[in-house]
């Protein structure tokens, strides 16, 4: 799975599903660190990727080549 296949409604159900195991007790609390970060890694692969699309820059594709996380 790459960045730009995770959509919004699976961010919201790993936190939701995260924030209902810390409610139940479960000593989870740096998943919820990691689907922040995940978050903020889709929204930037979909920014650069958006960036690209609408620009057309060889200089923007290859600073998003650059970027890309696999």
């Amino acid at each position: 799975m790459q960045l730009l296949d995770i959509t919004d409604h699976k961010l919201f159900c790993w936190r939701d599903t995260i924030c209902e195991a810390i409610t139940l007790g479960f000593h989870v609390d740096f998943l919820l660190n990691l689907v922040k970060d995940l978050a903020r890694a889709v929204f930037g692969a979909r920014a650069i990727h958006s960036m690209a699309l609408s620009h057309g820059s060889d200089e923007i594709r290859v600073a998003a080549n650059s970027l890309n996380i696999k």
